[in-house]
Protein backbone atom coordinates (compact mmCIF):
# COMPACT_ATOMS: atom_id res chain seq x y z
CA UNK A 1 0.00 0.00 0.00
CA UNK A 2 3.04 2.04 0.77
CA UNK A 3 4.08 1.81 -2.39
CA UNK A 4 1.45 2.34 -4.66
CA UNK A 5 1.42 5.72 -2.71
CA UNK A 6 4.90 6.46 -2.74
CA UNK A 7 4.91 5.40 -7.13
CA UNK A 8 1.51 7.64 -7.35
CA UNK A 9 2.96 10.38 -5.78
CA UNK A 10 6.32 10.18 -8.06
CA UNK A 11 3.90 10.00 -10.82
CA UNK A 12 2.12 13.18 -9.76
CA UNK A 13 5.25 14.99 -9.63
CA UNK A 14 6.39 13.97 -13.18
CA UNK A 15 3.30 15.27 -14.53
CA UNK A 16 3.08 18.39 -12.98
CA UNK A 17 6.81 19.12 -14.14
CA UNK A 18 6.05 18.87 -17.61
CA UNK A 19 2.52 20.77 -17.41
CA UNK A 20 4.51 23.38 -15.97
CA UNK A 21 7.24 23.23 -18.40
CA UNK A 22 4.49 23.03 -21.69
CA UNK A 23 2.89 26.20 -20.45
CA UNK A 24 5.67 28.65 -19.83
CA UNK A 25 7.00 27.92 -23.05
CA UNK A 26 3.11 28.78 -24.32
CA UNK A 27 3.12 32.17 -22.59
CA UNK A 28 6.71 32.76 -23.56
CA UNK A 29 5.59 32.22 -27.59
CA UNK A 30 2.25 34.75 -26.99
CA UNK A 31 4.45 37.49 -25.30
CA UNK A 32 7.01 36.81 -28.29
CA UNK A 33 4.14 37.66 -30.90
CA UNK A 34 3.16 40.41 -28.96
CA UNK A 35 6.14 41.93 -28.45
CA UNK A 36 6.83 41.40 -32.51
CA UNK A 37 3.76 43.03 -33.30
CA UNK A 38 4.40 46.30 -31.63
CA UNK A 39 8.06 46.09 -33.29
CA UNK A 40 6.41 46.12 -36.34
CA UNK A 41 4.16 48.94 -35.48
CA UNK A 42 6.94 51.20 -34.66
CA UNK A 43 6.12 50.91 -31.22
CA UNK A 44 9.97 50.13 -30.27
CA UNK A 45 9.86 51.19 -26.28
CA UNK A 46 6.65 48.47 -25.78
CA UNK A 47 8.62 45.80 -27.55
CA UNK A 48 11.73 46.26 -25.65
CA UNK A 49 9.37 46.03 -22.26
CA UNK A 50 7.96 42.88 -23.16
CA UNK A 51 11.51 41.78 -24.85
CA UNK A 52 13.14 42.54 -21.40
CA UNK A 53 10.20 41.18 -19.65
CA UNK A 54 10.78 37.93 -21.45
CA UNK A 55 14.52 37.75 -20.14
CA UNK A 56 14.05 38.55 -16.88
CA UNK A 57 11.67 35.25 -16.74
CA UNK A 58 14.73 33.37 -17.94
CA UNK A 59 13.85 32.83 -21.11
CA UNK A 60 17.13 33.33 -23.75
CA UNK A 61 16.94 31.80 -27.65
CA UNK A 62 19.43 34.33 -30.52
CA UNK A 63 15.57 35.21 -31.87
CA UNK A 64 15.05 36.89 -28.77
CA UNK A 65 18.18 38.75 -28.25
CA UNK A 66 18.34 39.44 -32.09
CA UNK A 67 15.11 41.50 -31.83
CA UNK A 68 16.00 43.12 -28.89
CA UNK A 69 18.97 44.62 -30.63
CA UNK A 70 17.10 45.73 -33.60
CA UNK A 71 14.58 47.23 -31.53
CA UNK A 72 17.21 49.36 -29.37
CA UNK A 73 18.88 50.18 -32.50
CA UNK A 74 15.91 51.66 -33.90
CA UNK A 75 15.34 53.89 -30.75
CA UNK A 76 19.13 55.32 -30.94
CA UNK A 77 20.61 53.20 -28.46
CA UNK A 78 23.72 51.72 -30.42
CA UNK A 79 25.08 50.61 -27.36
CA UNK A 80 22.91 48.12 -26.16
CA UNK A 81 21.99 47.11 -29.88
CA UNK A 82 25.79 45.89 -30.54
CA UNK A 83 25.42 44.06 -26.75
CA UNK A 84 22.32 42.37 -27.58
CA UNK A 85 23.88 40.91 -31.27
CA UNK A 86 27.12 39.89 -29.78
CA UNK A 87 24.55 37.34 -27.16
CA UNK A 88 22.64 36.63 -30.01
CA UNK A 89 26.00 35.87 -32.45
CA UNK A 90 27.09 33.79 -28.73
CA UNK A 91 23.70 31.63 -29.07
CA UNK A 92 23.53 31.43 -33.19
CA UNK A 93 27.30 31.86 -34.18
CA UNK A 94 27.67 32.27 -37.87
CA UNK A 95 23.68 33.60 -38.53
CA UNK A 96 24.20 35.77 -41.52
CA UNK A 97 21.49 38.16 -40.37
CA UNK A 98 23.10 38.72 -36.77
CA UNK A 99 27.37 38.99 -38.39
CA UNK A 100 25.16 41.57 -40.75
CA UNK A 101 23.75 43.92 -38.45
CA UNK A 102 26.50 43.52 -35.98
CA UNK A 103 29.84 44.29 -38.69
CA UNK A 104 26.95 47.20 -39.98
CA UNK A 105 26.52 48.86 -36.57
CA UNK A 106 30.24 47.62 -34.76
CA UNK A 107 31.34 50.01 -37.82
CA UNK A 108 30.23 52.94 -36.33
CA UNK A 109 31.51 52.54 -32.36
CA UNK A 110 34.11 54.87 -31.71
CA UNK A 111 36.11 52.40 -29.66
CA UNK A 112 35.97 48.85 -28.33
CA UNK A 113 38.07 47.09 -25.45
CA UNK A 114 39.80 44.26 -27.41
CA UNK A 115 39.41 41.07 -25.24
CA UNK A 116 42.20 38.53 -24.52
CA UNK A 117 43.35 35.53 -26.08
CA UNK A 118 41.20 32.63 -23.76
CA UNK A 119 43.06 29.23 -22.96
CA UNK A 120 42.02 26.59 -24.97
CA UNK A 121 39.92 24.98 -21.71
CA UNK A 122 37.89 28.00 -21.69
CA UNK A 123 37.17 28.56 -25.18
CA UNK A 124 36.32 24.22 -25.54
CA UNK A 125 33.95 24.91 -22.32
CA UNK A 126 32.04 27.87 -24.35
CA UNK A 127 31.88 26.33 -27.36
CA UNK A 128 30.25 23.43 -25.46
CA UNK A 129 28.17 25.50 -23.56
CA UNK A 130 26.61 27.40 -26.34
CA UNK A 131 26.32 24.21 -28.37
CA UNK A 132 22.02 24.53 -27.48
CA UNK A 133 20.12 27.73 -26.55
CA UNK A 134 19.25 28.26 -23.01
CA UNK A 135 16.06 26.58 -22.67
CA UNK A 136 17.31 23.33 -25.32
CA UNK A 137 19.83 22.74 -22.12
CA UNK A 138 16.92 22.79 -20.18
CA UNK A 139 14.93 20.32 -22.42
CA UNK A 140 17.81 17.79 -21.96
CA UNK A 141 18.08 18.80 -18.20
CA UNK A 142 14.37 17.52 -18.03
CA UNK A 143 15.19 14.55 -20.16
CA UNK A 144 17.70 13.38 -17.54
CA UNK A 145 15.31 14.12 -14.62
CA UNK A 146 12.39 12.51 -16.09
CA UNK A 147 15.33 9.37 -16.65
CA UNK A 148 16.08 9.20 -13.35
CA UNK A 149 12.74 8.89 -12.18
CA UNK A 150 11.82 6.68 -14.65
CA UNK A 151 14.57 4.00 -12.97
CA UNK A 152 13.71 4.66 -9.67
CA UNK A 153 10.52 3.32 -10.34
CA UNK A 154 11.70 0.17 -12.21
CA UNK A 155 13.97 -0.45 -8.94
CA UNK A 156 10.23 0.16 -6.92
CA UNK A 157 8.15 -1.78 -9.00
CA UNK A 158 11.08 -4.86 -10.18
CA UNK A 159 11.03 -8.01 -7.90
CA UNK A 160 13.96 -9.33 -9.80
CA UNK A 161 17.37 -8.28 -8.14
CA UNK A 162 19.26 -7.89 -11.52
CA UNK A 163 16.73 -5.67 -13.10
CA UNK A 164 16.98 -3.79 -9.86
CA UNK A 165 20.67 -3.35 -9.72
CA UNK A 166 20.49 -2.30 -13.48
CA UNK A 167 18.39 0.22 -12.48
CA UNK A 168 20.52 1.42 -9.86
CA UNK A 169 23.18 1.84 -12.30
CA UNK A 170 21.60 3.60 -14.80
CA UNK A 171 20.15 5.88 -11.70
CA UNK A 172 23.18 6.99 -10.83
CA UNK A 173 24.92 7.66 -13.94
CA UNK A 174 21.37 9.87 -15.14
CA UNK A 175 21.71 11.94 -11.65
CA UNK A 176 25.13 12.14 -12.54
CA UNK A 177 24.73 13.25 -15.90
CA UNK A 178 21.42 15.34 -14.99
CA UNK A 179 24.25 17.38 -12.21
CA UNK A 180 26.50 18.24 -15.21
CA UNK A 181 24.40 19.17 -17.89
CA UNK A 182 22.59 21.47 -14.89
CA UNK A 183 26.04 23.12 -14.43
CA UNK A 184 26.51 23.87 -18.36
CA UNK A 185 22.84 25.14 -18.26
CA UNK A 186 23.68 27.56 -15.28
CA UNK A 187 27.08 28.53 -17.28
CA UNK A 188 25.01 28.88 -20.35
CA UNK A 189 23.15 32.17 -18.70
CA UNK A 190 25.73 33.48 -17.27
CA UNK A 191 27.66 33.41 -20.58
CA UNK A 192 24.67 34.70 -22.66
CA UNK A 193 23.46 37.18 -20.05
CA UNK A 194 26.78 38.85 -19.22
CA UNK A 195 29.53 40.93 -21.69
CA UNK A 196 33.08 40.85 -21.03
CA UNK A 197 33.64 43.76 -23.54
CA UNK A 198 32.97 48.23 -23.34
CA UNK A 199 31.18 49.80 -25.79
CA UNK A 200 31.51 53.95 -26.95
CA UNK A 201 29.07 54.85 -29.73
CA UNK A 202 28.66 57.74 -32.07
CA UNK A 203 26.58 57.58 -35.87
CA UNK A 204 24.04 55.17 -36.55
CA UNK A 205 23.93 52.46 -39.19
CA UNK A 206 21.15 51.07 -41.40
CA UNK A 207 20.59 47.57 -40.28
CA UNK A 208 18.39 44.36 -40.97
CA UNK A 209 15.40 44.25 -39.14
Amino acid sequence: MRHKFFKIVILISILSSSLSFALSSSDVNEKMRIANEFYQKGKYKDAISIYEEILDANYIAPELYYNLGNAYYRIGKIGKAILNYERALKLSPGDDDIVYNLRKVNAHTVDKIEELPKLFIVEWWEILVTMFSFYQWLAIDFIFYLSFFAFLIVFIISKKITLKRVAVKLGIVSIAVLLFTIIVTISNFNLTSSSDYAIFTSDNAIVKS
